[in-house]
């Protein structure tokens, strides 16, 4: 694991930038070994070379101050034109991301790192680690998951210091398959994640999400708390981009891909102005220090659990026999 802003041997942090043209002659002759998916999102604003150098002047720690980040980190085999490649789609898609949250201070002052192509993990495009608060995408798949993964960097930071709970570390309460009446009374930010989460769980495709998912043996990855918030939150930014006529690849695919995980579009839109407040209270947090108030938004998507009647035993039927036979 290399930390770009501090290794020695990677040189001038121009070389970022500089190496971007050789890069781009290596694709055209159709060398390129980095995935499309993270080329493309480079070749759609070519100017954003030229506005990262005129707005940081190749200093990276004022990038890092902007978005409030604690590093960027490069995997051991991560040549100059891939760092280039990857951290300018990086950048592109913070930028992208900030304008949708509303928020520079991605990072959650300074706790938040990214690894590119350094921390993979067997079968992940990505993946976030909560115990060292890093987003890591990898070299050739990462594309297309920044938004699923800051999704969990929301559900775990906003818990750890904007809406503290005594026992429930993240928004979602993780991993768990149940948001729990506890959680979603606790306050305002709890009471929007557990009304969203609730909500694709009474959408078309959770039953047969819940099927599927069980005769693969992974119901508890595929329908916990976490999966659902993340998946629904990378939905919701790539319809947010489209609304804004942005395409990044990088930062999340398309709205609806059909697959049984997705939400269908018009479920989303009705989940749309929930996640949009819950957005909102995260970044005021973050902006202003604010913390949210008492849960108050009323969840239409909560199901009464119908009550289980106990089957009578042995004595309490003999009982009700004897009375029958007066």
């Amino acid at each position: 694991m290399i930390d770009i802003f501090k290794l020695t041997d990677f040189g001038d942090p121009s070389l970022i930038i500089g190496s971007r043209v050789e890069t781009k002659r290596k694709v055209l002759r159709g060398l390129g070994a980095v995935r499309k998916d993270w080329l493309d999102n480079i070749n759609l604003e070519q100017k954003y070379i030229h506005q990262f150098q005129k707005t940081y002047g190749f200093d990276e720690e004022a990038f890092l101050k902007d978005y409030r980040l604690n590093a960027v980190q490069f995997g051991n085999w991560m040549g100059y034109s891939d760092r280039a490649d990857h951290f300018l789609a990086l950048v592109q898609a913070l930028n992208h991301l900030s304008g949708i949250l509303g928020t520079k201070n991605l990072g959650y002052n300074g706790v938040l790192s990214i690894a590119l192509g350094a921390r993979g993990r067997a079968g992940a495009k990505a993946h976030f680690e909560p115990l060292h608060n890093v987003i890591n995408l990898t070299k050739q798949k990462g594309g297309h998951s920044f938004a699923h993964e800051y999704g969990h960097a929301i559900d775990y930071n906003a818990g750890a210091y904007f809406s503290k709970h005594p026992k429930i570390y993240s928004l979602s309460n993780a991993r768990s398959t149940d948001t729990g009446k506890d959680n979603a009374e606790h306050d305002e930010m709890r009471n929007l994640m557990c009304i969203v989460i609730d909500g694709v769980r009474s959408g078309s495709r959770y039953q047969a999400l819940v099927d599927w998912s069980k005769a693969k043996g992974s119901y508890g990855y595929w329908c916990n708390n976490t999966e659902i918030w993340a998946r629904t939150f990378a939905q919701w930014v790539a319809l947010q981009l489209r609304d804004k006529g942005i395409r990044d690849t990088v930062l999340a695919k398309e709205v609806d891909s059909g697959g049984l995980e997705n939400v269908p579009e018009g479920e989303l839109k009705k989940l749309s102005p929930y996640i949009k407040k819950l957005v909102a209270l995260n970044s005021r947090s973050l902006n202003m220090g604010a913390f949210p108030g008492p849960s108050k938004t009323k969840n239409p998507f909560y199901v009464i659990p119908v009550p289980v009647k106990k089957k009578a035993g042995k004595k309490a039927a003999a009982v009700s026999s004897k009375k029958k036979t007066k």
